[in-house]
């Protein structure tokens, strides 16, 4: 998926809309893994953060 910051929604950051490819799937795991906690993304001066509980930002 290819999305500008203006037509990519919340709803669209889940694991279904991510690649089957098993190398994403592992990259995802290992991300999380290592950070031990949601990724948090703020892109200013957009008014909407997002917080997700996977990679696929």
């Amino acid at each position: 998926m290819i999305g500008i910051l203006p037509t990519l929604k919340q709803d669209d950051l889940h694991l279904g809309n991510m690649s089957d490819m098993h190398r994403y799937r592992a990259l995802n795991e290992q991300i999380l893994q290592t950070r031990g906690e949601p990724i948090h993304v703020d892109i200013s001066p957009h008014p909407t953060a997002a917080k997700n509980s996977s990679s696929f930002l």
